[in-house]
Formats: C-alpha cells, sequence, structure tokens
C-alpha cells in the first residue's frame, strides 16, 4: 500500500510557489519602474552615471508606481482592447492556409517574418514620433530605440507563437481565449510603452523652500527647474544652470517634502508668491 504525502506539505509548496510568483511579479514591476524613470532622464539630457544614481536612491514606492502606471498602464489598455476584439470576433482564429509555427516553409515564412518585424516597427512607432516631436532626438534616445526595437521583436515572435497555438485550442471558452489573447498582445506592448511614456518631457516648476532661518524662498525663477517626482516625504527636481560657454547643466535637487511650503507645477505663474507661506 503507498505511503500519500501529508496534506499539509502540498500545502506548503503551493504558498511557497505563490510566495515566488509574488516576489517574481514584484521584481518584474520595479524592473519596469526603474526602466521608465532612466528613460525619461536619459531623454532629459541626464548623464548615465547620474540616471544611476537617481534610480538607486529613488524611493521603492516611486519606482513601483512608474512601473504599474506608465508601463503596465499603457499596456493593459491594449491589451484589454485586443482581448474586446477577440470576444467578439471569437478569435485568436486559425489561420486556414497556412499552419507552420517554426517558419521553415518559404515563402512564407519569409512573408510571416517580415510582417512581425514590420509589426515591432508599428508598436514603437508611438515613442519615436513622441521623442521627435518633444524635443531634438538626442544619441541616448536614437539608441534607446533601437534597443526598444531590438526586445521588441523576439517578444512579437513570442507572442504570435503562443497565439498560434491558443488559436489551435477550439475546445476552450471564447472568453478564455480572448482573456489569453489580450495578454499576449499587453505582453508585446510593455517596451514600446516604456519608450512612448519615456519620451514625454518632465513639467517645468517652481516652488516655495522653507530654509533653514525659518524663511522662504522661492525657487525656479532663475534656475529652470523641472519636476521628476514627489512623494510624501521627498520632491526630487532637475535644476538647469547656464554654464557660462553658452552650455547648460543639469543637476538632481532633492528636498524634503516638509520643506516645501508651495509648489506649482505645468503652466506656471510669472511670479510666485511666497510671502507668509509658513
Amino acid at each position: 500500500m503507498k505511503d500519500t504525502p501529508p496534506r499539509r506539505e502540498s500545502t506548503l509548496q503551493v504558498a511557497g510557489e505563490a510566495v515566488a510568483l509574488l516576489a517574481g511579479v514584484v521584481a518584474a514591476v520595479y524592473s519596469l519602474g526603474g526602466l521608465v524613470l532612466a528613460v525619461r532622464l536619459l531623454s532629459d539630457g541626464f548623464s548615465v552615471d547620474a540616471v544611476l544614481l537617481q534610480i538607486g536612491l529613488a524611493p521603492r514606492e516611486l519606482v513601483v508606481s512608474a512601473g504599474l502606471v506608465q508601463a503596465l498602464g499603457p499596456a493593459a489598455v491594449m491589451g484589454i482592447g485586443a482581448a474586446l476584439v477577440y470576444g467578439v470576433t471569437n478569435g485568436p482564429n486559425r489561420r486556414s492556409r497556412i499552419d507552420n509555427d517554426r517558419l521553415t516553409q518559404p515563402p512564407n515564412a519569409a512573408r510571416t517574418i517580415f510582417g512581425l518585424v514590420a509589426l515591432s516597427a508599428v508598436l514603437i512607432a508611438p515613442g519615436v514620433v513622441l521623442s521627435e516631436r518633444t524635443d531634438e532626438v538626442s544619441t541616448g534616445e536614437a539608441v534607446a530605440c533601437l534597443v526598444a526595437l531590438l526586445v521588441t521583436i523576439p517578444l512579437v515572435f513570442a507572442g504570435w507563437f503562443v497565439k498560434r497555438r491558443v488559436a489551435r485550442r477550439r475546445s476552450w471558452y471564447r472568453i478564455s481565449r480572448a482573456v489569453v489573447g489580450g495578454a499576449i498582445w499587453a505582453a508585446m506592448a510593455v517596451i514600446p510603452a516604456v519608450l512612448a511614456v519615456g519620451a514625454l518631457p518632465f513639467e517645468k516648476a517652481q516652488l516655495c523652500l522653507e530654509t533653514p532661518d525659518k524663511m522662504v524662498k522661492p525657487l525656479g525663477r532663475e534656475d529652470q527647474l523641472t519636476l521628476i517626482a514627489q512623494t510624501k516625504d521627498r520632491t526630487i527636481l532637475a535644476v538647469e544652470k547656464s554654464t557660462g560657454d553658452n552650455r547648460k547643466a543639469k543637476s538632481l535637487l532633492t528636498v524634503p517634502t516638509t520643506k516645501v511650503s508651495r509648489l506649482q507645477f505645468g503652466k506656471l505663474a510669472r511670479n510666485l508668491n511666497c510671502v507668509n507661506e509658513i
């Protein structure tokens, strides 16, 4: 008579796998948030060293929220849209003539490869257009666009492969195939979403800052400030100063949020009144 393992061990194993999965999801979201901040700072003209230093010092909640809202958010919107289309059309549908998932049958393989590469270029096109329209395309932005394309291509190929497998599962419920199809499109859109969000410029800002002698002084009039992020305990700004030789240098400024009595960003007033703010 066979001995069955205790149920407690099975439960612990499932719990351990769930914790490991949750840890992996959190790590992925954190990595995406750091990537979003890195692309935005590089696009704003910061050096690689400054970007790496700032991401290392950035609050955890800031990085996680950037990953959730700015990277996964747009990708989820595309995934939901694709799932709705698949739900209406009972897709993903299997192609009637071509059934080759290994790309080994020319000339069908050549057409498929070209189409998938073209789809990858279409996915990153919004980010490229935003990079060009917001300011002049820098070397860092050009490199980011190229890297995004090179990373998106294998994701699109993998998504196509999985979608072909899902299309064969005609025994699945329509909603199940639609949800999986939407998830495939969401995964393919993550890196393009990071590139598009990274091309958006930071907003200009000015603020009233409390000094150690309990006085309040304005910042952002002489030096151009942009708001990087604000959390409950710190406000992160980018300061742009003229160096005297028709060049501008940027640096990061972090101040305690409790010392900021007034903050204005976006459409700025000509004069920020900092009198009697405390």
